[in-house]
């Protein structure tokens, strides 16, 4: 779908590096796979690498860690904590570095075979994990700086990510939605406008040459060849029940720039439902 490996080095905020620094070094020495998502992975992908100007910034680092135990959770914790420039917040996921917020997500063995998380010991669920494995698989390395590489998720992977957590935290992730659509104008320009006119000449052809909407339904075929029988079903369910006649359209006024363009806005996800479908 795209490249493997994309280097970004010296492009990143001083703060940025230190912070996953410390990071993977903690979680390297606990043998802990773990990978950026969120905001940042979006403008490490789009502003970057592609130079796709982004809609806003963020100093805020979202990092996914597979982990199979409360306790691995938090040991990983402990040692950031020990850090100079680490410190708690009043959420159990979330710590602060200098002015940056990280959020420390666990996924894998660690959550119900629902795949929702509850923090101990009120055992408040949190969030959903689904999605996440599929996105840690399908993800690419990133270098961010000298001798450092991360993960971040493919864009496919990220997308059903943020489609997810809005669906699961409605109404207070309206900013998911927006990288929804920021990410569907922008796909053909994020290292698939030569899929477009190559491999994929046909999905154009069908669209009448309209990039933008081909890539869109490619951006929905991508995302649907990644996830597993449970998260498609789950965002399956979630685009048809956002765009039904009996709809809301809670997404799709979401995802709205402006008070003008619901129709267009509407007919972008039908796209992204075709491209995920399969259908022509």
């Amino acid at each position: 779908m795209t490249n493997l490996f994309i280097d970004i080095s010296e492009k990143i905020d001083k703060d940025h590096i230190e912070v996953i620094a410390a990071i993977k070094e903690a979680a390297d020495s606990m043998n802990i796979s773990f990978f950026i998502i969120g905001a940042s992975a979006r403008d490490y992908i789009f502003e970057h690498f592609y130079g796709i100007r982004c809609l806003r910034k963020t100093n805020d680092i979202d990092i996914g860690i597979s982990v199979s135990t409360w306790d691995r959770f938090e040991k990983l914790k402990k040692i950031l904590l020990n850090e100079k420039e680490f410190s708690k917040t009043k959420l159990k996921q979330r710590l602060r570095y200098r002015h940056n917020l990280i959020d420390i997500v666990p996924f894998g063995d660690i959550a119900a075979p629902d795949y929702r998380i509850s923090w101990p010991p009120e055992n408040e669920i949190i969030m959903t994990t689904l999605g996440f494995e599929e996105a840690y698989q399908n993800s690419l390395t990133v270098r961010l700086g000298k001798n450092l590489e991360v993960r971040i998720p493919l864009i496919p992977g990220l997308t059903a990510l943020k489609l997810i957590s809005w669906e699961d935290n409605y109404p207070d992730r309206k900013r998911d939605a927006e990288d929804i659509m920021f990410i569907m104008n922008n796909y053909e320009n994020a290292g698939n406008f030569d899929r477009l006119y190559g491999q994929e000449k046909e999905l154009l052809e069908d669209e009448t040459f309209d990039n933008t909407l081909a890539s869109i339904r490619l951006l929905g075929k991508d995302m649907s060849m990644i996830l597993k029988k449970d998260a498609k079903e789950k965002i399956r369910n979630i685009l048809a029940e956002e765009t039904s006649d009996v709809s809301q359209y809670s997404l799709v006024r979401n995802m709205m720039h402006s008070k003008d363009d619901f129709e267009n806005t509407l007919l972008k996800l039908g796209k992204l439902i075709t491209g995920f479908n399969g259908e022509s």
